[in-house]
């Protein structure tokens, strides 16, 4: 792989990353479960990993191509987003994200329902 500075200084919008980082998690929760496993098998700093993950850094483009060879994860789909019906992702992988977005979602639910809870009583 070349690593070279005009492959490892990709252009990405800064206001890109949280949504690269939040595909990047469902992969992530998809395929390998826990960050200490991803950062494991990949060498990544778990400190970095998380960085990407919650959008605050931008992923080194030679990092995102070899998460994506690791987990045959589609590089475009991961950058660009899109249904992943589009992407080229075997079905299999396709599933496990979809149930990695809804588990998302129902706890970020459920985080938004405390903290109204939180504030109703603190309203009192």
């Amino acid at each position: 792989m070349d690593t070279s500075p005009r492959y490892s200084r990709a252009y990405v919008k800064k206001e890109t990353f949280p949504a690269i980082g939040q595909r990047m998690k469902l992969v992530r929760i998809a395929v390998a479960g826990t960050q200490a496993a991803l950062c494991k098998k990949t060498g990544i700093k778990p400190q970095t990993w998380n960085q990407y993950e919650r959008g605050r850094s931008r992923i080194p483009i030679d990092t995102a191509i070899e998460f994506a060879r690791i987990y045959d994860v589609d590089l475009h789909w991961l950058y660009m987003g899109g249904p992943l019906e589009e992407s080229r992702f075997p079905q299999q992988l396709r599933d496990a994200i979809r149930e990695a977005a809804r588990r998302e979602a129902e706890i970020s639910e459920s985080v938004k329902d405390l903290d109204d809870d939180a504030a109703d009583q603190a309203a009192g």
